[in-house]
């Protein structure tokens, strides 16, 4: 089925986040809407009592008319860990990306980057973009997706995947499109075949995109890959995580750590 215009459509965010200049891009695409959810985990919240949800309510709000302001959205609170509480939301339907953006300091930071991630890719059936180094990521007023890389793994099912999703998104945001396959260990075959699957795809999909084959680590390459083009959205495929993990997605956590701009893997 071809990309519609509601492939990126639906979104969840937590909060506190920066910056919100990238929820605000998503959310305004055509057909889009916004849920935007706050988690209040007890090991966190313990000591709130009773006015949890009021001071959490009031809290997200603000945010909300600060950052968010002209926009409808879907506001939820959630008494529950951020990774159940996320997967809970994609399971009722509804939901076709996630936004996990891991900007923010001391305990945000450590939850991010760890489990929460972790639990999330594994466990949400949708889209999940992810952004973390802060400090390669620059707050700016209106985002633009002027490159994006796309990493092809060789695996037929995953790549149309993927290919179909890269397509809609540089389509709709005018961005030039490069197709990266990472060959880990170089030879004429090897590279041989990673050339003809980004053939493929580029075929398949009548993609105007540019061709890159790397040699070396799968986070390594992705990270100089991405600088070299300067990126400003690397899209990999994640499968299936309970089926035996191929290279890239064993790698998934990695690329998402060191990758220089946001990832979205689908």
């Amino acid at each position: 089925m071809p990309p519609t215009s509601r492939s990126f459509s639906r979104s969840i965010t937590r909060f506190p986040v920066r910056p919100f200049s990238y929820v605000r891009e998503m959310a305004q695409r055509p057909g889009s809407e916004l849920t935007i959810l706050q988690c209040l985990p007890l090991s966190v919240y313990a000591s709130g009592g009773g006015d949890v949800h009021k001071t959490g309510a009031s809290r997200l709000a603000t945010h909300c008319e600060m950052a968010l302001a002209g926009l409808a959205a879907r506001r939820l609170i959630a008494d529950d860990e951020p990774a159940p509480a996320i997967a809970a939301l994609v399971e009722a339907g509804g939901i076709d990306l996630v936004l996990m953006p891991t900007h923010g300091d001391g305990l945000i930071r450590q939850v991010l980057n760890g489990s929460v991630t972790a639990n999330v890719l594994h466990n949400s059936g949708c889209a999940v973009w992810t952004a973390v180094h802060e400090q390669l990521v620059p707050i700016v007023a209106e985002p633009r997706y002027r490159s994006v890389v796309c990493a092809i793994a060789g695996r037929a099912a995953e790549d149309e995947h993927v290919a179909r999703t890269v397509a809609k998104f540089a389509a709709g945001r005018g961005a030039r499109l490069t197709l990266l396959s990472v060959v880990e260990e170089p030879n004429e075959g090897n590279i041989a075949n990673a050339q003809d699957n980004i053939e493929r795809c580029k075929a398949a999909w009548k993609l105007d995109a540019g061709m890159r084959i790397a040699i070396g680590s799968v986070p390594k390459a992705l990270h100089d890959a991405a600088l070299r083009e300067e990126a400003d959205l690397l899209v990999v495929g994640r499968g299936h995580f309970r089926e035996r993990l191929g290279a890239l997605r064993s790698h998934l956590y990695d690329v998402i750590r060191n990758a220089p701009c946001p990832v979205l893997s689908v």
